[in-house]
């Protein structure tokens, strides 16, 4: 189950990044019909605006992925720790999806 403050702060950078997307092309699309330096400077924004979308979720995926890493050691210090208890979810979840997958033919 993820972390629902993950969930949100994934859910703000996709909405984030759409948000720019959305306004960058709605700029490149009036420069188009521009001329000159308006649309020179509706360009350089549009290029801005991706620009930080892009710094954000390039950000983003470094926190998951130090994220993954904190879990996946937290993850092997408990299996190292108490290496009967973990055995012992695996076989149950082992048998579980033997018997929710068993049934199915």
């Amino acid at each position: 189950m993820f972390n629902t403050r993950s969930e949100r702060a994934a859910q703000s950078v996709v909405s984030d990044f759409g948000e720019a997307l959305s306004n960058a092309q709605r700029m490149l699309r009036e420069a188009g019909t521009r001329s000159g330096h308006r649309a020179d400077r509706l360009r350089a924004q549009a290029d801005a605006q991706l620009k930080a979308a892009s710094k954000k979720l390039q950000d983003a995926q470094e926190k998951a992925s130090e994220a993954s890493i904190v879990a996946a050691k937290n993850a092997d210090k408990y299996v190292r720790d108490r290496p009967w208890h973990a055995m012992g979810m695996a076989a149950v979840v082992g048998v579980a999806l033997g018997v929710l997958l068993g049934g199915r033919h």
